[in-house]
């Protein structure tokens, strides 16, 4: 188009030693031309994972693999995304509330893991699903079906004893719940008479899954216990819990026994 030399100077589309152009040039320019896009082959996998008894009122993270094995560069600026198609036994239409991490840059023969946020309302019920991908709202690839049930939250019974006390009151123990990627998916705080507390609605567990559960109080050591959620009433009795974290940072160091002698109301702890 512009070659302002020997030997193509005859051929170039811009005159010579000049901001002009030839009437080709713009016989070329009017022409309607067609968008670019050459199809291409997206071919993949989409792997899941997921519980099958979700709880009602609860938040999930979860993760999705992705595995690209055909031509084309997954990337939310090319048009392509994850989406969920949900039935439900309900009466009213099923509408799950979920989001999911942006695709991005995904190039042939590369695996990664997607974020996938799902958000359950009040009611119980069970649902069939599917996660697939999307370019331009046209489905190219479809994951595996993930057919789940919905149910009313469950109640968790704790049994703590604090050392030396004989009988363990209190309204300022605390309970935390961690999944198998160590996020505190719940925490609560919980009175406990005669050494027992209960918690009448634990949110964002999975039925069935294994959950780290923690038990704090300040100026204790912090106990924890796994506990299976199932439905109803779950149980889980913790270690006795010594008084030797006056520092309140969750161990034991030297630190606690200065802190310890800086507050002398703290030998009322030792009485039984």
């Amino acid at each position: 188009m512009d070659y302002q030399g020997e030997p193509f100077l005859n051929f170039s589309w811009k005159k010579f030693q000049s901001n002009e152009f030839y009437s080709q040039y713009f016989t070329v320019q009017s022409l309607f031309k067609n968008k670019g896009e050459p199809e291409q082959i997206n071919k993949g996998e989409l792997s899941l994972d997921f519980p099958k008894e979700l709880v009602a009122k609860s938040n999930y993270h979860f993760r999705i693999k992705v595995k690209n094995s055909g031509q084309a560069i997954w990337d939310k600026d090319n048009g392509y995304k994850l989406v969920v198609n949900s039935y439900s036994d309900r009466q009213e239409e099923a509408k799950l509330e979920y989001f999911f991490s942006d695709l991005s840059n995904v190039v042939p023969f590369e695996e990664t893991e997607v974020d996938f946020y799902i958000k359950t309302d009040g009611a119980s019920g069970k649902y069939k699903s599917k996660i697939s991908l999307e370019k331009n709202g046209k489905n190219i690839i479809n994951g595996q079906d993930w057919q789940f049930e919905v149910l009313p939250l469950p109640q968790l019974q704790i049994k703590v004893n604090l050392y030396p006390k004989l009988k363990t009151n209190g309204d300022n123990f605390k309970i935390q719940i961690f999944d198998d990627k160590e996020e505190m998916v719940f925490q609560k705080k919980i009175k406990v008479v005669n050494n027992k507390g209960i918690i009448d609605d634990v949110q964002n567990i999975a039925l069935g899954n294994k959950y780290r559960v923690v038990v704090l109080k300040p100026y204790y050591l912090p106990r924890q216990e796994y506990v299976i959620f199932k439905r109803g009433l779950n149980n889980v009795g913790f270690k006795l819990m010594y008084p030797a974290d006056f520092n309140k940072d969750g161990k034991f160091s030297g630190e606690d026994i200065s802190a310890f002698f800086k507050d002398l109301k703290l030998f009322s702890i030792f009485l039984p």
